[in-house]
């Protein structure tokens, strides 16, 4: 598919990406949001949200008994008086859920109000190289939506503000200045993560003075580098964006400092999740903020470092409660998440030198894969750990390999390795990818 987009005319590449953008923006931006959600977005005292996120919670217990198949049968098991229950009281009346479990029982975990067919269904492949499936609602959709557009609204943007996008889209023509595409009705300048090198820098830069977005959106490994290579280009910004917007990655302190001054900008660093289960975000100035949408919890504390659970309690069609993100962070003596530590993925290096980062897009929708983790092995050489599940075959193993080759713009041979288990780091985690060791 990623080919055929490529040898499309430049002018049809904006027109169908136009098209998508508008299609996307009426899901994200025009769907109408629950005339509950509009109290959570008030000025509200620490007591007075406290009380709204409890309100909210007992909202979402009441419903998720009746009409959710997985929560009907653990009360059952375990019957708790809704009425009395607060934020706090979660640990101890249900499980901690994870990718796997649900995964492993889907339907259970859809309510009995929605058909299948009628939801939205959106994938994710996580950090953690483990593919699910997820569903909402249009409502729900946009609530998420909101809550990025609150970020942009706060420092004085809003979405079809002029905005530049890095991220792991295969974006752009054929000729080598067609580095990316334009969304003209979202007024979005895409510009893809996998073709930075020594030999475009100058074209990104040139393409970014040229449009000069209000802010810019993406991942910190995508901003680094062109950074990095625009200083050893000597290619300089003829303007500074309002404000930049990191995500998907761990931002670090030193990648904060170095973007922010080379676009001499604020930064702010925006979580999320393809599930929805929390948002939040910071400027660098104290701690991430989010609102009374969510209900964290810190897990398997290690001095002030946690494991990030959380309960968004605007999710009905698919209630994901006590929802672990596999992410830790870093807790304030006062409750607050001062760093997130739980996404640190490498890069990996073509041959021609460009950096290709954030590579988890190359299983979204594929079926059958458990875990996964790319390594490259050799300069020009990458194999795919997969550990398969049910689903997964010889058409699967092609369109990944596919996925992979195209962002690596072909320069490198791809191998898949079946393995029963990946190996984790110390705190319970992998690599999805890791770089070439040196020799």
């Amino acid at each position: 598919m990623s080919n055929f987009y490529k040898s499309l005319p430049y002018w049809l590449q904006n027109v169908l990406v136009t098209g998508y953008g508008y299609k996307q923006s009426r899901i994200r931006y025009h769907t109408r949001l629950p005339s509950d959600y509009f109290a959570s977005q008030k000025e509200l005292s620490s007591t007075e949200s406290n009380e709204c996120r409890n309100e909210a919670l007992k909202s979402l217990l009441t419903y998720a008994v009746r009409h959710v198949p997985f929560y009907r049968k653990l009360y059952q098991g375990n019957k708790f008086s809704i009425d009395k229950i607060v934020a706090s009281d979660l640990p101890n009346i249900l499980p901690v859920i994870n990718k796997k479990i649900v995964r492993d029982n889907l339907e259970s975990f859809i309510s009995d109000e929605y058909r299948k067919k009628d939801l939205l269904a959106h994938h994710t492949s996580g950090t953690t190289g483990s593919p699910g499936t997820y569903f909402c609602t249009k409502q729900e959709r946009a609530v998420n939506f909101d809550q990025f557009r609150s970020i942009l609204l706060k420092n004085g943007c809003d979405y079809r503000d002029k905005s530049a996008t890095f991220a792991g889209r295969m974006v752009g023509g054929n000729k080598q200045h067609q580095i990316g595409n334009i969304d003209c009705y979202n007024k979005t300048l895409y510009l893809s993560s996998y073709g930075i090198n020594s030999r475009t820098v100058a074209h990104y830069i040139n393409w970014l003075n040229r449009y000069q977005p209000k802010y810019i959106d993406s991942y910190p490994s995508s901003l680094y580098s062109l950074v990095v290579l625009a200083k050893e280009a000597g290619v300089k910004l003829n303007f500074s964006p309002q404000f930049i917007v990191t995500s998907s990655e761990t931002l670090s302190p030193e990648h904060r400092l170095v973007i922010a001054d080379f676009f001499d900008t604020k930064l702010i660093d925006h979580y999320g999740s393809t599930e929805m289960v929390f948002n939040c975000w910071s400027d660098g100035s104290d701690y991430y903020h989010f609102d009374e949408t969510y209900v964290p919890e810190f897990l398997n504390r290690t001095g002030d470092v946690a494991e990030l659970v959380a309960t968004p309690l605007f999710l009905k069609a698919m209630p994901l409660i006590r929802y672990t993100t596999g992410d830790k962070v870093v807790v304030s003596r006062d409750g607050h998440i001062t760093e997130f530590i739980g996404r640190m993925d490498d890069v990996l290096i073509t041959p021609s030198g460009n950096r290709i980062g954030r590579l988890d897009p190359i299983f979204k929708g594929l079926a059958g894969i458990r875990e996964a983790q790319i390594e490259q092995v050799a300069k020009d050489s990458v194999v795919i750990r997969v550990v398969k599940g049910v689903g997964f075959n010889l058409a699967e193993e092609l369109r990944l390999i596919e996925n992979l080759s195209a962002r690596l713009n072909n320069e490198m041979a791809v191998n898949v390795e079946y393995i029963e288990s990946i190996k984790r780091t110390s705190n319970g985690k992998f690599k999805a990818v890791i770089g070439l060791k040196p020799s």
